[in-house]
């Protein structure tokens, strides 16, 4: 179900690649830029990342890295199957990396899992423990599921067969399915409720069984699990405790007086510290606010020395970031590929879906592509989810959803909103969610419109037009949406406010004012007047 690879997990020096027409050597490997062979000429300095933007850059031999897997599918795979595909995750990633993803920071790998030692020596231990174990394994089967798990990750790891069987209940353990059947029966002559007082009723159930206590209710194993297979340590902080992560506060406090605050509208760390008339300032929307804070991370953060970036060599000096980049990668003899587009598609979040004649239904939301021509009212093959499609979308852009080929090698393609052109700027779920709830008999071009005229109003300013105040709820929204694309177009297209609010005449009545009374704080507040 995984695509082709597509480019390595990471570049060193002697091999062979192809750029710019050639196929090349690599010679010399640094932070900043990569030496190559050049034919008939003197060897080749590239940055990093023009090498990796190429067209037809191309890694000959070793092995590659593929996209991220998809760990939306894992859910789909039975309880027992799951666990036994985690379990063999710490095995595999004790074998890779020396030490299993729950060691505490600043243990040291076991002498028979140096990474000192080849691969083979260290899967034919980790076969000799898990035989000593009670786990009869070969070395040859600890190097299948290592690969495995190399080009799958965990959904790698996982048997496949007993997948193919679909219970009547899929994969819901039958403690949940007994403990729901009971919740629904309850509710049978009360009051009606909605599901998510089904799903707490049911877990309270759970809890008051001693057989299913340690049942737990269907979750989704996302985020960890992508984590796990990028090479990520996850050390969770509790709720409330910012001292526990203490860098990140530092961090986030420094950007704050290095950058924020020399940025148009800034309204301080808290209301104590706030302005006035802020919102008078011209303000920076948030794509160009990004686009600032890119370039201020290049060219002052990167560079500036911090005081915890030492070297017990000098530790009398501190270094830039850069700097420090530099010596960790001239040490390690390697650089690091970022992830493709196919990863960030991967992370997406995820829904299922049917493939109908015209598309693709999201929200009210239609989406087509002449690519699921093929596939339209077309079974995916998933039986875990019968016969639904996996779709990935991003919540701050509906313009378009990925969906994967469950007929190829899980490649994505891509499909856009029926409705695109109605609205001059992308914008978000939040916006959409907003919209429909005031059209709740709306069509999808009505709601369209509406987030469009709803962008639109924001935009002109509240003296723009005649229509209704806007909501606090408005303005959240569109706060945090007219930023997603350039507002400049809409700019263009929207009269002044000087052009649009007519001026006042001499016959034209003023409201009554009413003053305020003096506050008297001796005077009693329950004493009638």
């Amino acid at each position: 179900m995984m695509g082709r690879l597509v480019r390595p997990r990471a570049l060193v020096v002697g091999e062979r690649i192809r750029f710019d027409g050639q196929v090349r050597v690599i010679l010399a490997v640094s932070a900043r830029s990569i030496t190559v062979s050049d034919l008939g000429k003197e060897p080749r300095a590239v940055p990093p990342a023009d090498l990796f933007a190429a067209d037809d850059f191309e890694v000959f031999g070793g092995p590659g890295r593929m996209p991220l897997p998809s760990a939306s599918l894992l859910e789909t795979l039975p309880s027992a199957v799951l666990e036994k595909a985690l379990w063999w995750e710490a095995h595999v990633l004790e074998v890779l990396h020396g030490l299993p993803p729950d060691a505490a920071p600043g243990t040291e790998p076991k002498p028979e899992y140096a990474l000192a030692l080849s691969l083979t020596a260290r899967e034919r231990a980790k076969a000799a423990e898990l035989s000593a174990a009670g786990h009869k394994v070969s070395a040859s089967t600890v190097g299948s599921q290592r690969r495995s798990y190399e080009t799958g990750g965990v959904l790698g790891l996982a048997d496949r067969r007993a997948a193919r069987k679909t219970p009547k209940y899929g994969t819901v353990d039958a403690e949940v399915v007994a403990a729901m059947q009971q919740a629904i029966s309850e509710a049978v002559d009360a009051s009606t409720r909605n599901g998510a007082f089904l799903l707490w009723r049911t877990g309270e159930i759970l809890k008051s069984r001693e057989e299913a206590q340690a049942v737990e209710l269907p979750s989704r194993h996302n985020f960890l699990a992508s984590c796990r297979f990028l090479e990520i340590d996850v050390q969770p902080a509790h709720k409330g405790s910012p001292f526990e992560k203490g860098h990140i506060e530092k961090m986030l406090s420094s950007v704050g007086t290095l950058f924020v605050q020399f940025l148009s509208g800034f309204t301080g760390r808290n209301t104590d510290r706030r302005g006035r008339r802020l919102d008078r300032q011209p303000l920076w929307s948030l794509l160009e606010l990004q686009e600032l804070l890119d370039g201020w991370l290049v060219a002052r953060w990167q560079n500036r020395r911090h005081d915890g970036l030492r070297d017990p060599s000098h530790p009398g000096r501190s270094f830039t970031p850069n700097e420090r980049y530099a010596a960790l990668v001239e040490a390690c003899g390697y650089v690091p590929v970022a992830l493709s587009g196919d990863d960030y598609s991967e992370l997406l979040p995820a829904v299922w879906r049917a493939v109908n004649d015209y598309g693709i239904k999201i929200k009210r939301r239609t989406y087509d592509s002449p690519e699921l021509t093929p596939f339209r009212r077309q079974d995916s093959g998933v039986r875990a989810k019968k016969g639904l499609w996996e779709i990935h979308h991003d919540p701050y852009d509906v313009s378009r959803i990925w969906v994967r080929n469950h007929f190829g090698d899980g490649e994505w393609m891509q499909a856009a909103w029926k409705h695109l052109r109605r609205v001059p700027v992308p914008f978000g779920e939040m916006a959409w969610d907003h919209a429909a709830r005031g059209l709740p008999e709306g069509t999808e071009a009505e709601i369209a419109d509406a987030v469009s005229d709803l962008l639109a109003r924001a935009h002109a300013g509240p003296g723009a037009t005649a229509k209704p105040r806007r909501t606090a709820r408005d303005k959240r929204v569109t706060a945090r949406t007219r930023a997603a694309g350039s507002s400049s177009d809409v700019a263009r297209a929207q009269p002044s406010s000087a052009e649009s609010v007519p001026p006042p005449t001499e016959d034209e009545s003023l409201a009554e004012v009413i003053p305020l009374g003096l506050f008297d704080p001796l005077e009693d507040p329950w004493r009638r007047k």
